[in-house]
């Protein structure tokens, strides 16, 4: 549990540290910050959270020498401000989950 939750907080951190070769095994910042980038060709990858080992077997791996533009949330809908709100946003109508 204390490495899982290590992982967690490390591949969330604000930090521009590189795991070099690491990379293709274990997942890092550099990496897990596209996961969460506004850029829609992007954040549909690295989706481990300790290893990135099977976002390179699956295709879904994706790692870059620059730095998403932006984070979060790209909805208009989304509602800021409120966790409660936000939490009810996430079970929504699958068709309000479907871009224009």
């Amino acid at each position: 549990a204390a490495v899982d939750a290590f992982f967690g907080m490390f591949i969330h951190a604000n930090v521009r540290w590189r795991l070099g070769p690491l990379i293709y095994v274990f997942m890092g910042p550099e990496m897990h910050r596209w996961h969460h980038s506004r850029d829609q060709k992007r954040r549909d990858a690295n989706y481990g959270n300790n290893f990135s080992v099977f976002d390179w077997v699956f295709g879904t791996g994706y790692l870059s020498p620059e730095h998403p533009a932006g984070f979060g949330v790209d909805d208009p809908d989304y509602p800021i401000g409120s966790l409660a709100k936000q939490f009810v946003y996430a079970f929504r109508p699958w068709r309000e989950r479907q871009a224009p």
